[in-house]
């Protein structure tokens, strides 16, 4: 039988020379989340990817709030965030950055995630886990993808969306990372 120890990267390295390390280039929008602690998981796996950076837009806790902090375990110390009172504003800048742009809601039409094509340089738009995302911000996106589901409920839960969501692109585009 195999042993295993367990391990804990977080003792790896310093802050300061974490920070340098390189990171995917995927970022992720979150447009008006309702919930702290939904945005403090999400601020935890975007830390596991290494995500490039966070756009925290409209109501969306930012780390301020101690309901994400709990939640994050500190990792919102190493996710580079910003905050924009307007979504549109946020997709539009990445636009101009020349990032591809993908909405990740249940839409007539959506692409099923597992089954399309993921640019190196994306950015993930997330919408308010009751309402999803408004239409006008699915037409200034390049694609629209969707987690299959086949049961009751057609979502997911922001953040474990999130998270699937993020994990197949870095297994597409950043395994690399974790080797560093």
């Amino acid at each position: 039988m195999q042993t295993y120890t367990i391990r804990n990267k977080d003792q790896q390295t310093t802050p300061e020379k974490f920070m340098l390390k390189e990171r995917t280039k995927a970022v992720a929008v979150l447009d008006n989340l309702r919930s702290a602690y939904n945005t403090g998981s999400i601020f935890r796996t975007a830390d596991a990817v290494r995500i490039g950076k966070l756009y925290l837009c409209g109501s969306t806790p930012t780390p301020l709030n101690p309901k994400l902090t709990k939640t994050s375990l500190g990792a919102e110390e190493f996710v580079p965030w910003e905050y924009f009172s307007k979504t549109e504003e946020a997709i539009k800048r990445l636009k101009e950055e020349n990032y591809f742009i993908i909405s990740m809601e249940t839409a007539e039409g959506a692409e099923n995630l597992f089954k399309t094509e993921l640019p190196e340089k994306v950015a993930f738009i997330f919408g308010n886990e009751k309402d999803g995302l408004q239409s006008d911000y699915l037409s200034l996106s390049d694609k629209v993808i969707e987690l299959p589901a086949c049961g009751m409920k057609n979502s997911l839960n922001v953040a474990n969306a999130f998270s699937a969501t993020i994990y197949e692109y870095f297994r597409r585009h950043g395994e690399k990372l974790n080797e560093q």
